[in-house]
């Protein structure tokens, strides 16, 4: 799968820098870099995204009395 992201009014690629901080395989699929994602049973898009929220945002919710899972803090939709 590829994970892109829309900022003003422009899709950006992020599977190259997902695949790094994710240390998840990057491969090429018809000519484009996708990320390879294992398991069965479970959103892959979803855990991915949610993965990488985890990684990003990891210090904005650290310390706080509040159980906020970092986790959240990114949003996925299948395209």
């Amino acid at each position: 799968m590829s994970l892109k992201v829309a900022k003003n009014g422009k899709i950006l690629d992020l599977t190259y820098y997902a695949s790094v901080v994710l240390d998840y395989p990057l491969v090429e699929v018809n000519g484009s870099r996708a990320i390879r994602v294992g398991g069965c049973g479970m959103d892959m898009g979803f855990h991915a995204v949610y993965s990488l929220a985890r990684v990003l945002f990891r210090d904005k919710y650290e310390g706080q009395a509040d159980a906020v899972d970092a986790g959240y803090s990114l949003s996925q939709a299948w395209l």
